[in-house]
């Protein structure tokens, strides 16, 4: 991790997400149990459980931490302690919550805390979110820890156990390194790398990628240009200046020099502006 990004990663409160059944192992309580004290070593830093039993309390709990974002100015770490698939979280009432919906719900969250959420899944396929993130929309998150493959209670309690004390061993919360921590993370495991860690900017270039590759098809370039002169098509004070050919033309110039389309974008997406 380089200085800038230590420079703007900053939280002072770690809040654990938890929708576990009774019948087993509660790794969010037991994280819980570990953390709790953090906070009589580190002051400012608030270390919360929240149990969530169903998608309309996940709701509530995401409208209540936006309310204290804005209202005190909380940035947290919000650590995730849920079943998950390829397409999203299983919560312990079997509602399933899309990883586009949970994208969504943190994505309002980093636009209050400018890009300073940090967020981790201890779920099953927790990486997959990133194929629901869009390069036009605001990042979800600064930075995301999570796997790509299955994990169980035993791997998320010691692997999650190290990384927390690990980040708490130090006195000054600007002081950590991220990226030993998950080194950490991933000692004993048995993949190299079964926890990734992603910042958005990361997440961001390689979205786009893909993005510019798809429109190497002239087909889906095609598509994209339509789909942008619909969008112009809403706007009256585009529509009062140019004519649909004019449109059409000015979309497929924009789309025709990557760079300035992806610079753009990018300081949209990391809230640079």
């Amino acid at each position: 991790m380089n200085d800038d990004d230590k420079r703007y990663l900053r939280f002072n409160a770690v809040y654990i997400i938890d929708s576990l059944n009774n019948d087993e192992m509660q790794t969010g309580e037991a994280l819980h149990g570990i953390l709790r004290y953090i906070q009589y070593k580190i002051e400012f830093l608030k270390c919360k459980l929240f149990k969530v039993n169903s998608k309309i309390e996940l709701i509530q709990l995401f409208k209540g931490l936006n309310e204290e974002v804005h209202a005190y100015g909380t940035h947290p770490f919000l650590h995730f302690e849920v079943h998950g698939s390829r397409e999203g979280l299983v919560l312990n009432s079997n509602e399933a919550v899309s990883w586009k919906e949970i994208a969504d719900l943190l994505r309002d969250i980093n636009i209050k805390t400018r890009n300073n959420t940090i967020v981790s899944l201890a779920t099953c396929y927790g990486g997959f979110i990133y194929e629901s993130i869009l390069p036009s929309l605001p990042a979800p998150f600064f930075a995301i820890i999570g796997p790509w493959n299955p994990v169980t209670s035993d791997e998320i309690m010691a692997s999650f156990t190290r990384f927390f004390e690990f980040l708490f061993a130090t006195e000054n919360l600007n002081d950590i390194d991220f990226d030993l921590a998950v080194e950490k993370l991933n000692e004993n495991n048995d993949l190299t790398e079964k926890f990734g860690f992603y910042h958005a900017e990361i997440v961001y270039d390689r979205i786009v990628s893909e993005y510019e590759e798809k429109l190497k098809n002239p087909e889906e370039f095609n598509k994209r240009v339509e789909s942008m002169v619909e969008f112009g098509l809403r706007i009256e004070g585009i529509t009062n200046n140019m004519t649909l050919g004019e449109m059409r033309k000015a979309c497929e110039l924009y789309l025709k020099n990557p760079n300035l389309v992806r610079q753009k974008m990018k300081s949209d997406f990391l809230m640079r502006g």
